[in-house]
């Protein structure tokens, strides 16, 4: 009636046990595929000291990436796509909103586009003969 709860688990959800347990065993054989050839080439004592630089290795690498996200090169080119896309967006509505303000400029008649006005001694011409 009453299981612990370890127990209760691999009886009410034996799939589920089984999964865990053949993760847990999957990851035994990892790790021990791994030790295997260290402890055979420099002896249990050099294991040791590879297993440990590797942890030290990668928590360091988990605080960096904690403190400093951009530290990487992915992250950093997310980062860039995302100001590229976010500028060229910008860009395009400065410019769409410098075209409406030189239509709103220019003159209504065809004959005086201010948009096709032609070379700037012709610009100034016009802009004296309008004067």
């Amino acid at each position: 009636d009453a299981l612990p709860r370890p127990f209760r688990a691999v009886a009410f959800a034996p799939a589920y046990a089984g999964i865990g347990m053949l993760v847990v065993y999957l990851l035994f054989v990892l790790l021990y595929a791994l030790w295997w050839p260290l402890a055979r080439v420099g002896g249990e004592a050099f294991a040791w000291l590879a297993a440990i630089y590797a942890l030290r290795r990668a928590g360091g690498a988990l605080a960096r990436f904690a403190a400093y996200p951009g530290s990487y090169a992915t992250v950093r080119k997310e980062v860039e796509g995302q100001f590229a896309r976010r500028l060229s967006q910008r860009l395009e509505a400065a410019a769409g909103a410098l075209e409406a303000y030189a239509r709103a400029l220019a003159p209504r008649s065809p004959s005086r586009n201010f948009l096709r006005m032609g070379s700037d001694a012709a610009r100034t011409a016009r802009c004296r003969a309008e004067a």
